[in-house]
């Protein structure tokens, strides 16, 4: 399983692994997405948050966990927190790694490190395709190609059947929650 790894992951998994993180299955979304508005959120520009994408995540893991399509997992502490989870669709052969989230606790235990580690050897021995479905973002990119990944192209189609003056007013409401939300601090904290 390692030896798809690059040596620096190799090592950082290892770190992590010393740390007794305890790996489990949750159904908790709404732990998942504290975890990621109070940690993550906050660093990047223009997420609406509750009002639509929280929403939204709610409602398509609601969806997938009925069809069995979902899978929702867990990193503990050693004191018991809840420090990382990670949430995966499983569709058409494929195991997609659709969003996650981390304390400050769970960064520097490498604990989505740990997650991403449990799923592979949970389905190493399934004829299934692992998809980061990452986009262009260097710092996810170079972590992810860590454990071995490689680029793959996908092809993408936008249907916006809405009519003209709805889109309009969608793009205007988007466009005025970015311009009033405080920006990230430069420092990235």
């Amino acid at each position: 399983m390692l030896a798809g790894y690059k040596p620096n992951r190799r090592w950082r998994l290892n770190q992590a692994r010393r740390r007794g993180l305890r790996i489990e299955p949750s159904n908790d979304i709404d732990q998942l997405v504290r975890l990621f508005a109070e940690n993550t959120a906050p660093k990047i520009y223009g997420l609406i948050g509750e009002d639509y994408e929280y929403r939204m995540l709610r409602d398509l893991y609601a969806q997938a966990e009925k069809a069995g399509m979902a899978e929702l997992w867990q990193a503990r502490s050693s004191a018991d927190y809840v420090i990382a989870m990670i949430l995966l669709f499983k569709f058409n052969r494929k195991i997609i790694y659709l969003f996650s989230g981390a304390s400050a606790a769970g960064k520097a235990a490498g604990a989505i490190s740990v997650l991403l580690d449990e799923t592979f050897r949970k389905y190493a021995t399934h004829d299934m395709c692992f998809d980061f479905e990452v986009h262009d973002v260097p710092g996810l990119i170079e972590f992810y190609s860590s454990f071995g990944s490689k680029k793959a192209p996908f092809l993408t189609i936008t249907a916006d059947r809405l009519p003209w003056p709805v889109r309009q007013l969608k793009a205007a409401r988007v466009a005025l929650y970015r311009r009033l939300r405080p920006r990230p601090a430069a420092n990235g904290a």
